[in-house]
């Protein structure tokens, strides 16, 4: 019966509380506000799926939020594509098949066809972009590799809707020779995955440093060349060794000699020199020593009438008039005319495209085959010489060796010299202004269909050569949109929304455990200095006096320093300096009730101390500190979000003064990235608001006079 009774009295108390309640607008207002975040923090997983910490990135740096295409000057901007790995050949190959298993986006499987030069297999996953171009993009590879009897490499390319190619995986920067080049370790890879972005520092780099290195050698080799020679690579590569007849042999100076040290040591081939040069004489280098004979036979033209004429300013004419071939005990000009002399020395230039101890070889033979000894038979016939054939092919031999040295040191050595400070200089330049260039535009800029290459490079060692590539699902090209969701994204290309849905919860829980924590504190410390007295009392309120003259915030961001981040010692650090105040209204309250009538009745009756404390002192206290307590949610959650902002919250919770100190931190206020900073501080305040509109209106409901003055 009693407890009927009892449950009856309680149920009219909630009902006229409600009834008071709901008709404050204010603190009905803040109520309503209140549910709206705890049904949010309550059901964040189902608001925002995402984990808050560690999400994916969806969508650019500060991507602005995807409702904004409503409007016409947003109607163009990107949005997020994803576009798999799934390529197909760029033309049928006998030697490659392709499938495409569960589990994986791709496999290539090659078997040697019986070709065992060097193949490339290009292979491409096309794919219609019409939208502004993009701020950001990224390609993601992984893949295993299983072969046998050869050597194999990947490239990745991009290419333009207007054609252009820009290589993004397959080439490195050599620090050492300050040139882009395939190195060793990008043979033979078994398994990689690997990850490029257009904010790659490196790619965007290396791109900027091959596109300057052009431009700046372009220029300086225009500058310093002497001559009427067209400068080109094949000439710079071949003219003076060609012309010395000297690209046969195995010398550091060589470039061909180089060029293939340097395969050797990449491991590209297994050939041995002689084979290597063989096969390069016959090939590229066949076409290339036409292409620089044609160059140079211009510039002889001009060199050779430069040296025929009969005064000392002739460097022939010096030779013949005075000189004799090396070694000889006779003079030019006791032998051969002048005339003879300059015919030997314009004939030089038909040695150009031999190999010059096969020269010699051919000119030192008694026969028609060589123009040395058809040239002497003629001369002797006419009487025009009387030298011996071993003396007359002594001073052919020797003159076409001065006008090699000759040629080679008017216009060779010039175009070389420019060449290597050209070179020098256009590498210190292109270094130093990749080392600044902004972030490549050129990626996308041009509407219409797009193709990423996959260029697979082969080396077969034996027939029986075999390859097997597996390409990974998580393979994929990804065009990172400029807009996203309901509030675009962070710096790091992560979603806002999920991390202000998620902070509602971390919110609401460090303020209603910091409030309930303070000022249960409030309460102990309160009633026992007021009911106790003396001493107790004494020493209860010195403490107070003491904590409320402190520096709280440095204090809170020592403590907050000094122990690990986490919420729950924030809300300890909190609750230790909120529950002052508290204690001082309820020692007060508690002094003047005890000297009531119903406590003395109590006293007089035998009550207990604890009787009366917790059957009488707490139950009238209790409205205050109710108040109280609602009151001191908005400070804890202030608190809270002031620490976090500052950079001493809780790194792994999702809370809204995290969110700000990231967006201050990473630069959204100068990005006017609004998305990020207005949200959070908009849900600060409308939470503390919520507490306190209800926290008005309790104070009018248990202060009746505060009530009735309002």
């Amino acid at each position: 019966m009693w407890r009927k009774e009892k449950r009856k009295i309680y149920l009219r108390k909630i009902k006229n509380f409600w009834l008071d309640f709901s008709h404050n607008k204010v603190g009905f207002a803040g109520l309503a506000i209140l549910i709206f975040f705890t049904v949010t923090a309550v059901f964040s997983s189902v608001f925002a799926p995402q984990d808050p910490i560690y999400q994916d990135k969806v969508a650019a740096r500060y991507a602005g939020p995807g409702w904004l295409k409503i409007f016409p000057q947003y109607a163009r901007t990107p949005i997020t594509h994803d576009i798999s790995f799934n390529v197909t050949e760029a033309q049928p190959y006998n030697a490659i098949t392709t499938e495409y298993p569960e589990g994986s986006s791709f496999v290539i499987n090659y078997l040697n066809d019986g070709n065992l030069s060097e193949q490339i297999y290009i292979f491409q996953r096309e794919f219609d972009y019409q939208y502004e171009k993009p701020r950001d993009w990224s390609l993601k590879t992984s893949w295993s590799a299983d072969f046998s009897d050869l050597d194999y490499r990947l490239e990745f390319h991009f290419r333009l809707a207007n054609g252009s190619e820009y290589i993004i995986y397959g080439v490195d920067y050599d620090v050492w020779t300050k040139r882009v080049h395939v190195l060793p370790k990008m043979w033979n890879v078994r398994a990689d995955n690997d990850i490029t972005t257009s904010g790659s520092t490196y790619l965007n780099q290396r791109i900027y440093y091959e596109k300057f290195y052009q431009e700046r050698y372009d220029y300086h080799i225009a500058k310093y060349s002497a001559g009427n020679f067209t400068i080109t690579p094949e000439f710079l590569a071949f003219t003076s060794e060609g012309f010395q007849n000297k690209s046969k042999i195995e010398v550091v100076d060589n470039p061909i000699y180089s060029q293939y040290l340097d395969a050797v040591s990449e491991g590209q081939t297994n050939a041995t020199w002689i084979e290597y040069w063989q096969a390069w004489n016959s090939s590229d280098g066949a076409a290339l020593w036409l292409v620089t004979y044609e160059y140079m036979k211009t510039s002889w033209v001009e060199f050779v009438k430069t040296r025929n004429i009969t005064s000392y300013a002739s460097a022939a004419y010096l030779a013949w008039d005075l000189g004799k071939p090396e070694g000889a005990d006779y003079n030019y000009k006791d032998s051969i005319s002048w005339s003879e002399f300059m015919n030997v020395w314009n004939l030089t230039f038909t040695s150009i495209k031999d190999d010059w101890n096969d020269y010699v070889n051919t000119m030192n033979r008694t026969d028609p085959t060589s123009p040395a000894y058809v040239r002497w038979l003629n001369l002797n016939a006419t009487g025009q010489t009387d030298a011996p054939w071993t003396k007359y092919l002594e001073m052919w031999i020797d003159i076409q060796s001065r006008a090699s040295s000759s040629f080679l040191s008017k216009y060779v050595a010039p175009l070389e010299a420019a060449h290597a400070l050209a070179d020098r200089l256009a590498k210190e330049e292109a270094f130093t202004l990749a080392a600044v260039a902004p972030v490549p535009t050129y990626f996308l800029q041009y509407n219409g269909t797009q193709a990423l290459l996959l260029k697979l490079h082969i080396l077969p060692k034996s027939e029986n050569a075999t390859l097997s590539l597996t390409f990974g699902e998580t393979s994929k090209f990804t065009v990172w949109g400029s807009v996203w969701g309901l509030l675009g994204t962070t710096s790091f290309g992560y979603d806002v929304w999920t991390q202000l849905i998620h902070g509602a919860r971390v919110s609401l829980i460090v303020g209603s455990l910091a409030a309930v924590l303070a000022t249960s504190l409030g309460i102990f410390f309160g009633v026992t200095a007021g009911y106790v007295s003396g001493i107790v009392d004494e020493a209860i309120m010195r403490i107070v006096d003491v904590l409320l003259c402190l520096p709280v915030l440095p204090l809170l961001l020592t403590l907050a320093a000094y122990w690990s981040p986490n919420v729950y010692y924030l809300v300890i650090i909190i609750a230790i300096f909120g529950w002052q105040g508290l204690s001082r209204i309820i020692r007060s309250r508690v002094l003047s009730l005890r000297e009531m009538p119903f406590i003395e009745s109590a006293k007089a009756s035998g009550a207990s101390s604890s009787y009366l404390i917790f059957r009488h002192l707490i139950p009238n206290v209790f409205p205050l500190a109710m108040a109280s307590l609602v009151l001191a949610v908005p400070g804890a959650i202030l608190t809270e979000a002031a620490l976090s902002f500052l950079g001493f919250g809780d790194p792994l919770a999702p809370t809204w003064g995290k969110m700000l100190h990231e967006a201050q931190a990473e630069g959204a206020f100068a990005e006017l990235a609004w998305w990020y900073v207005i949200p959070p501080g908009i849900a600060i305040t409308f939470l503390c608001l919520a507490f306190v509109f209800i926290g008005h209106a309790l104070d009018e409901i248990v202060n009746p006079r505060l009530r009735r003055r309002r």
